[in-house]
């Protein structure tokens, strides 16, 4: 980014390093905040008609949504707050890269005169300046590369704990301890018991719960039970690692980030940033 150290800068290889555009902490993320959209449209009109408001006070008042992500939300935060700390570090880079810049343009000037003393002066100036900034962009780069790292993975754990939602408890849960029950079945048919009918059966496949209201032995309700959680155990635990590898395969589109960091620059490390918290924020919001 600012050259290598030791190496003298002639004046047609000068240039002025543009610094960064600045982002904010949601514009960064390239997120359409329609929520605090519609929050600030809410908030608006309460203030134009506080009156309507007040009137209407014995209303039935409109049901909240569905909690947010707190915990994520704020780790969504934490990763903007860092990422806007790097930005500034990368701008300060910047300006002292111009500055050398334009002092190495009035050494030169003054050496139009034959006078060199001041270009040699300004070489070794900028020889030191270099070698400590690029020590600085070596921390910025290592910063981007830890602040994408936590912030994808602790994104990646609440990624696999909703697919656990979704894969496990709106469908695989059930059908589980169905298959419990059908091994329950098939014991009550091999050893014959007949302390529980097939209507009874029937009904405990309709609502596995009901072990206690449909089966009044005690030793087979504790059968039925152990085939029922043997059955919901493995299947959870296949679940666990279904749900774990998709999050590791997400996580690979992240890995190499030394090679993001070193080789593709900052530019690329946003970006790579900008799809991170899209991803967490579709989470939480």
């Amino acid at each position: 980014m600012f050259g290598t150290p030791g190496r003298r800068i002639h004046h047609n290889s000068a240039a002025v390093v543009r610094p960064p555009r600045a982002f904010s902490a949601l514009s960064f993320a390239g997120i359409d905040t329609a929520e605090q959209e519609r929050s600030k449209g809410t908030d608006a009109a309460a203030d134009k008609a506080p009156d309507h408001a007040n009137s209407n006070s014995g209303q039935q008042q409109r049901e909240p949504g569905p909690p947010r992500d707190s915990k994520l939300a704020d780790e969504v935060t934490e990763l903007h707050d860092r990422l806007d700390q790097l930005t500034a570090q990368v701008q300060q880079l910047n300006d002292r890269a111009r500055e050398r810049a334009i002092s190495l343009a009035q050494a030169l000037r003054a050496a139009g005169g034959g006078d060199l003393e001041p270009i040699e002066q300004v070489q070794l100036q900028q020889d030191d300046q270099l070698e400590h900034d690029q020590k600085a962009t070596d921390q910025v780069m290592d910063g981007f590369t830890q602040l994408m790292s936590k912030g994808y993975i602790q994104s990646a754990e609440k990624i696999r704990d909703r697919l656990l939602i979704s894969e496990w408890e709106l469908s695989r849960k059930l059908v589980a301890k169905r298959r419990g029950v059908g091994q329950f079945e098939k014991y009550c048919a091999e050893e014959k018991v007949s302390e529980l009918s097939f209507e009874m059966l029937t009904q405990l496949y309709q609502d596995p719960d009901r072990l206690t209201e449909l089966i009044k032995d005690e030793h087979l309700r504790m059968h039925a039970r152990a085939c029922i959680n043997a059955a919901v155990d493995a299947d959870y635990q296949e679940a666990w690692n279904t749900c774990t590898e998709e999050s590791r395969k997400l996580a690979q589109q992240y890995s190499q980030s030394e090679v993001i960091s070193k080789v593709a620059g900052s530019d690329s490390v946003l970006g790579s940033i900008k799809k991170l918290a899209k991803t967490a924020f579709k989470f939480v919001f």
